[in-house]
């Protein structure tokens, strides 16, 4: 039942995306929004992928994911100049021979430019070579994208992929948010991050801030993006053009 459930997902193209936005906290105004798929055939995407792997389609649903948050950021007046996209990609989607040119050609369809969106490489997967991954995110660079590393922090892996692959983008797992002002570890490690961010021009976003005392204390610790639920939780974009787009708090 669930190999035709998702063969049904992936044949009929029946996902969409949230999108969450990252907000500057001096300006108080998004720089970009990240894309998070949603389907209404399974109860969490994370089950979605899944279950892509055990039937052995993951790179097609993970490409199905890419084309449609394209699409919609391309189809949408919502998104102003200057704010990009942010959408999440496996390292072995990434390291398909065909996909720089696959996602370059997607984007020429869609007249969308390659620096208006943000390739986050997703690490769900639980191991790859780095110096295979290293080479094909040099060639995308090379077109023009920016390349984040997501969930900074969660393991050993990601501050060994943060020296080998050079991102353009660091986020810090949410782990580092959760009763930040309390924890005077997190906050010694988060500023060391910082420092190590202004000290290689990487840009650091902060996630998961789901308190005010939370997001105070990451500006404290100059903080200067970040992302999550007390921020702005991910929203269809019909539902966030109601919303302001300057953040008020």
């Amino acid at each position: 039942m669930e190999r035709d459930t998702l063969a049904k997902v992936i044949d009929h193209e029946l996902v969409y995306h949230h999108f969450q936005p990252i907000y500057n906290l001096t300006s108080n105004e998004p720089i970009g929004y990240e894309a998070l798929l949603r389907t209404d055939l399974f109860g969490h995407p994370e089950l979605l992928f899944d279950a892509a792997h055990e039937i052995g389609r993951l790179h097609e649903l993970d490409r199905l994911s890419i084309k449609q948050a394209i699409k919609a950021y391309s189809s949408d007046q919502y998104f102003e100049p200057g704010q990009t996209l942010l959408i999440n990609v496996l390292p072995s989607t990434m390291m398909d021979s065909s996909f720089a040119f696959w996602i370059r050609d997607l984007l020429d369809f869609y007249h969308v430019k390659p620096h208006q969106v943000v390739i986050e490489i997703n690490e769900q997967e639980p191991s790859f070579n780095y110096n295979v991954l290293r080479d094909y995110v040099s060639i995308l660079k090379t077109y023009g994208f920016n390349i984040a590393l997501d969930d900074v922090g969660k393991g050993s892996a990601s501050l060994q992929a943060m020296i080998e692959l050079e991102p353009h983008i660091v986020k810090m797992d949410r782990y580092f948010s959760r009763d930040l002002p309390d924890s005077f570890h997190r906050q010694a490690l988060l500023n060391a991050f910082v420092a190590y961010a202004e000290e290689t021009t990487i840009t650091l976003i902060l996630e998961g801030v789901e308190t005010l005392p939370e997001l105070s204390k990451a500006q404290e610790l100059n903080v200067t993006y970040a992302q999550g639920f007390y921020l702005c939780r991910p929203q269809a974009l019909d539902d966030l053009k109601h919303m302001p787009k300057t953040l008020t708090l």
